[in-house]
């Protein structure tokens, strides 16, 4: 999409940036949407990553000061820094397009698993800062935490699309191999350092 996919009253049904599947088509359809504005397809894959790092960024921030206004800081000074800290640290990550790459078949495959890896990304890295970590370590996290969840781009089950407490065993035993397909598929990818493969394999691990 080149621009937003909307409803007659203005509602978003797609962000700028998605990409348009055959069940988006048909409810589009059931929802009386008509026309689309859609990228050449020379000028998809550089739009959509832009797209999608403008929004990663956006997203995170907010996020981050939403968290701190909420939960921890009131002093503004500190709050800024903070925030431009994140918003550093993310711009530094986003410019590896491998990671964007990534990021964008974790929203392709779903909106909810995009939106938790970026909430999770953004408490990630707060706390990695309030721990007071080196630069490196802080862009290690960001990068781990931002894919833990690609393993479930795999996976043969929405489990953003149902209450885990009713899943079937079949069901929950294939959602727990999440963590072991994300590592398989990135492990030997040279732009990934060893602490964000571990963060990606380890992420519902409790070894202490």
């Amino acid at each position: 999409l080149g621009k937003p996919l909307m409803t007659l009253d203005y509602q978003i049904i797609l962000p700028e940036g998605a990409q348009l599947r055959p069940d988006y088509l048909e409810k589009m359809i059931e929802l009386g949407v008509t026309d689309a504005w859609v990228l050449e397809e020379e000028y998809l894959e550089e739009s959509a990553l832009t797209v999608l790092k403008d929004n990663i960024l956006c997203t995170v921030n907010q996020k981050v000061k939403d968290i701190l206004e909420r939960h921890t800081y009131h002093d503004n000074e500190e709050l800024a820094e903070l925030s431009s800290s994140v918003e550093n640290i993310m711009e530094y990550i986003l410019e590896d397009e491998n990671v964007l790459e990534a990021v964008l078949e974790i929203r392709q495959r779903s909106s909810d698993l995009y939106e938790h890896s970026v909430s999770v990304c953004a408490l990630s890295l707060l706390t990695a800062m309030k721990m007071k970590l080196d630069q490196k370590s802080l862009y290690d996290i960001g990068i781990g935490s931002l894919l833990h969840d690609i393993g479930m781009r795999y996976s043969v089950i929405d489990v953003f699309g149902s209450d885990m407490l009713d899943m079937s065993a079949a069901s929950w035993s294939e959602y727990k191999k999440h963590p072991i397909f994300g590592y398989d598929a990135l492990k030997n990818e040279k732009w990934l350092r060893d602490v964000s493969r571990s963060i990606i394999l380890f992420h519902h691990e409790t070894l202490d």
